[in-house]
């Protein structure tokens, strides 16, 4: 019999599954595959949240690269902020016309 866990986004996870070589490549495949999702669908919002609250500033690089793909695809930043409480990221675009 099959056991699933749950979903690890931690950061132990992605030292012990992905080599740190290849991690930029990984980041690339995303933003690739996001552009043509976008591109593709043309929703009118999208909405992107940190899975961890109160990350450092090197953790959150990778979703300012996220943001700048999903502004060149024609949305604009109507809101972001990080819950006082949670700690957790949040932003949100709308679909330029």
């Amino acid at each position: 019999m099959e056991h699933l866990t749950p979903p690890d986004f931690g950061n132990q996870s992605a030292l012990k599954y992905i080599p740190r070589s290849k991690r930029a490549d990984i980041l690339e495949t995303l933003k690739v595959a996001l552009a043509c999702l976008l591109l593709d669908t043309r929703v009118r919002f999208v909405t992107m949240e940190t899975y961890y609250g109160h990350l450092p500033a090197k953790a959150m690089r990778k979703y300012a690269a996220i943001c700048e793909v999903i502004a060149k695809c024609g949305y604009s930043q109507i809101d972001t902020f990080r819950d006082p409480e949670t700690g957790i990221d949040y932003w949100f675009f709308g679909r330029q016309h």
